[in-house]
């Protein structure tokens, strides 16, 4: 599968607002560096992918589903 993302693209991706400490909000758009993207898990609408939040809010990573129909790259 070729997926237009690369490790080390900043995205933008709804974080779940409970995450970090947002209650408030159901999700929030952060963003984050691709550490790794898992093209062998992968589906036919979208890849899988693990982040680093730039914000550092959250000391860990995170992974996600970038859907295909969306575009989540901060700079095109």
């Amino acid at each position: 599968m070729k997926t237009k993302y690369k490790v080390g693209d900043i995205i933008r991706y709804p974080v779940p607002g409970a995450c970090i400490g947002q209650y408030f909000e159901n999700t929030v758009d952060k963003e984050a560096r691709i550490i790794r993207i898992h093209e062998e898990i992968s589906s036919e609408d979208g890849v899988i992918v693990d982040c680093e939040l730039l914000d550092k809010s959250i000391a860990c990573t995170i992974s996600g589903k970038l859907l295909d129909e969306k575009n989540y790259l901060v700079n095109n």
